[in-house]
């Protein structure tokens, strides 16, 4: 009995360091910090609920006003939820020339836990959807120019938005984005974590975030056709030393985009968390996107 307790232990220690994986201390605030953070820092946070294919979904926005003519939409990884992009949403720069939105995705933060979606292809539908709507709340006409920003598992979803023409994206940033069916491989920790009783015992999260990483081998093969039909200007950025998403996959986006619209950025000592140990690069990017 004690072995078997020893073992669990070990088990969900090891389970809870590899998901956290030494985060950085953006993705350690808690929602209502980050609220807190941004109306201090007078960037006035609006909260915005939506209802899309019986799916709550919960965003939080800045800077956006019926003047900005472009529109910035962060699409967070696996776990994840729109405080970790907080800095983006208070940034002066970007609020002067952007209205941002970050979305908690479905079965993440307010966006109800318990109705996690774990299929990349009805996430992108989702949350096309929610873009839809979230333009018409704000009366934005489709001169508007959306640039999409997807960290990791959010990559596949933004680029399977933006590969719709009639979304109307105009640009697409890929961080450290999952893109390869022959990159992805389920992990030992994934299998365990799906185990009944281990789940019974992880923040739903990370068991949302599990039930999302099992099939996205085989969903991302089905997904891969699509990235020939992207059309907007796209960069990509990827550390070479990426321990979760390969580097691979920066190589293997390369052959499915024209050279004219797609440009790659390689960072030759980053790992996979690019948004938060990377902000001056990330923020001269979206600045100087269109």
């Amino acid at each position: 009995m004690k072995f078997i307790f020893l073992l669990l232990v070990r088990i969900l220690l090891t389970i809870s360091v590899i998901f956290s994986c030494r985060l950085p201390e953006d993705l350690e605030k808690k929602p209502e910090e980050s609220l807190i953070l941004l109306k201090s820092s007078g960037a006035e946070p609006k909260e915005i609920n939506f209802t899309e294919n019986g799916k709550k979904i919960y965003g939080v926005s800045t800077g956006c006003t019926s003047e900005k003519n472009k529109i910035i939409i962060f699409i967070h990884g696996s776990p994840g939820g729109w405080q970790n992009y907080f800095w983006y949403l208070g940034n002066y720069a970007l609020n002067s020339s952007f209205c941002i939105l970050s979305l908690d995705r479905p079965g993440f933060g307010k966006s109800e836990s318990s109705q996690a979606v774990p299929d990349v292809e009805k996430q992108a539908v989702i949350l096309e959807n929610t873009i839809a709507n979230f333009r018409s709340k704000f009366d934005f006409s489709g001169k508007k120019k959306i640039l999409l920003v997807g960290h990791s598992y959010g990559g596949p979803i933004a680029a399977k938005i933006a590969s719709n023409p009639s979304n109307g994206i105009a640009g697409l940033l890929l961080l450290a984005a999952s893109l390869s069916s022959e990159e992805e491989e389920i992990q030992w920790y994934n299998r365990i974590a799906d185990w009944g009783w281990v789940k019974d015992l992880l923040p739903q999260e990370v068991t949302n975030s599990n039930e999302e990483m099992l099939p996205l081998k085989s969903q991302l093969r089905t997904l891969e056709p699509f990235w020939k039909t992207i059309r907007c200007k796209t960069i990509l950025i990827h550390g070479v030393k990426d321990s979760l998403v390969p580097f691979a996959n920066l190589k293997y986006f390369k052959t499915q985009l024209s050279p004219s619209i797609l440009t790659t950025i390689s960072l030759e000592e980053e790992d996979h968390f690019i948004p938060w140990t990377q902000k001056p690069l990330i923020e001269k990017t979206l600045l100087n996107f269109f």
